[in-house]
């Protein structure tokens, strides 16, 4: 990506030449993008971000506080590697009290289609990715997906587990729309295994105020749908465990030439599962963000 000008109104991108208006009042890297749903990350090449995300989970009988450092690097500008660690502050159940280092994640987001125009982009990605273990739980973990070895609660999969996805979006001055389709898979553990999920997300934002290369305000109603399969020891279902949830969240966006800031809440609208003391009553999440160049 070229930059004409820093005091300008336009940046040539392979011969298009964008309008800094509204969602598109910044570069890339600062453009709106969601908080819960996955992908959507891509930057211009040799972009490094750096990102804190504190997270609360509030359930009926579990809470669980995270925090997670993040690091994202644009191989290209279609080409992007999104890593992390997290780390539970705080996980309780009714039972017990823990903390830990969860399992370290990494997601590369590749553009198999782009098209530009000086108002909008069109974009479709693909997603790999996976999780590995920084330890062996005793058990098939219930609460946190991130390893710490013999806690209770447990915090891991305690077994790498494998995502693949795929988004399309378009974002334009006023208005930005995605859908996702994304499943995970996670590794058996000693005879038994978590059962798999997939996942649906659909997103739509509004630019609520922008001024041209310095700030963008953008709200987003994300739409998020995670299915998991139910798991198994030895080959055989446990019925006990599975589970479909659909849930809203409402997300503010802020950002200017190098920082961002990310707010959002997700609100359960459908919850099928098993026990009804599983139901979680709703997740806040907060994110910092930083663009070193």
């Amino acid at each position: 990506l070229a930059w004409l000008s820093l005091q300008g109104r336009v940046v040539q991108k392979e011969d298009v030449v964008h309008v800094f208006e509204g969602n598109l009042a910044l570069r890339t890297a600062q453009q709106p993008a969601p908080l819960y749903s996955f992908g959507h990350f891509l930057v211009d090449k040799g972009n490094v971000q750096g990102f804190l995300v504190p997270n609360w989970l509030f359930n009926r009988q579990r809470y669980v506080s995270t925090l997670i450092p993040q690091l994202k690097y644009g191989f290209s500008d279609n080409f992007a590697l999104l890593a992390g660690l997290p780390s539970a502050i705080k996980a309780r159940d009714c039972t017990a009290i823990t903390s830990g280092v969860g399992d370290l994640f990494w997601l590369l987001e590749g553009a198999f289609y782009t098209k530009d125009t000086p108002t909008y982009i069109d974009a479709a990605t693909f997603l790999v990715g996976s999780t590995f273990p920084t330890g062996k739980p005793n058990k098939i973990p219930v609460i946190f997906p991130a390893g710490s070895p013999n806690k209770n609660p447990a915090l891991g999969f305690g077994a790498p587990s494998f995502f693949f996805g795929l988004t399309a979006h378009r974002r334009s001055i006023d208005w930005y729309y995605w859908l996702n389709a994304g499943a995970t898979y996670i590794a058996p553990y000693q005879g038994s295994r978590t059962g798999s999920n997939f996942i649906y997300q659909a997103g739509i934002g509004r630019k609520i105020y922008a001024v041209s290369q310095k700030m963008i305000v953008t709200g987003m109603l994300e739409f998020l749908g995670l299915y998991t399969e139910k798991d198994t020891n030895c080959k055989i279902k446990d019925n006990t465990t599975g589970s479909n949830i659909i849930s809203i969240a409402p997300v503010f966006w802020f950002s200017t030439m190098h920082s961002l800031f990310r707010a959002g809440v997700v609100i359960p609208v459908i919850q099928q599962v098993h026990n009804k003391a599983d139901k979680n009553l709703y997740t806040a999440t907060l994110l910092f963000g930083y663009t070193f160049n």
